[in-house]
């Protein structure tokens, strides 16, 4: 089954949105933006992904 990931990237933390092919939310979550944060949460909920959208920018 694959997986959409949504990264909200900001300085300190990133927020993460893990959806599956149906839609169904699996997790949602902030965490550090460091890579293997990053990375070992992404695992923890999918084996593949298909997609990645990135958001970044300054608010201001």
């Amino acid at each position: 089954m694959g997986h959409y990931v949504g990264v909200d990237v900001g300085l300190r933390s990133t927020s993460l949105c893990i959806i599956d092919e149906k839609g169904k939310v699996c997790p949602e979550r902030e965490v550090a933006s460091e890579i293997d944060e990053l990375a070992a949460t992404i695992r923890g909920f999918a084996e593949h992904v298909d997609g990645v959208a990135l958001e970044t920018g300054l608010h201001g």
